[in-house]
């Protein structure tokens, strides 16, 4: 049987600057804290596989929680399809809406779509089971966005109003996707 889980990169510098984040913006010490604590509850998981968006705040958690569970870093699978959803016009900005809003958003100013988001994360959770056969504890750190709208294909949702349903995934935080067995 597999298992797959998600986890939410730490605070980011964007976070804290509440910011929209652009591709850049690094984990802050809390973060590194959060990532470590994450670690501590994956202990026992035995963790064989690891998957990170590109985007700096994930790979260094990725990286964090690698050392914290004896995972080989080396090992660490980066994936560009990972990254967080492109918020165009918007990155970079202050962020003057709730989360939720972000979520939500619609089309227009050079976000990516919901559409668009489903086609990325449905061909990286493809990639993801194809590069996962041997492995039975696959672990996938990536974004708040991106990472609901695995959980969405995971569910097996078909209208994108149902991620309103799902409760923001705070930093470092995880779930398991209940994807294949």
């Amino acid at each position: 049987m597999k298992h797959l889980y998600f986890i939410r990169h730490g605070q980011s510098q964007a976070n804290l600057d509440k910011i929209i984040a652009t591709p850049d913006s690094p984990l802050t010490s809390l973060g590194v804290f959060q990532a470590k604590e994450t670690a501590n509850k994956l202990l026992g998981f035995g963790i064989d596989k690891i998957f990170s968006s590109p985007m700096p705040r994930a790979r260094q958690t990725a990286e964090v929680i690698a050392d914290s569970i004896g995972f080989d870093k080396s090992k660490i699978v980066t994936m560009n399809e990972l990254r967080e959803r492109g918020f165009g016009e918007l990155e970079g900005k202050s962020k003057d809406h709730e989360s939720r809003w972000y979520f939500d958003i619609p089309d227009g100013l050079g976000i990516e779509t919901h559409n668009e988001l489903h086609g990325r994360m449905k061909n990286a959770l493809n990639q993801i089971m194809d590069m996962s056969t041997n492995s039975s504890n696959i672990l996938i750190i990536g974004h708040s966005v991106s990472g609901d709208m695995l959980r969405f294909i995971a569910d097996k949702k078909l209208n994108f109003s149902a991620l309103a349903d799902y409760e923001l995934t705070p930093n470092a935080g995880f779930f398991e996707l209940k994807v294949w067995n």
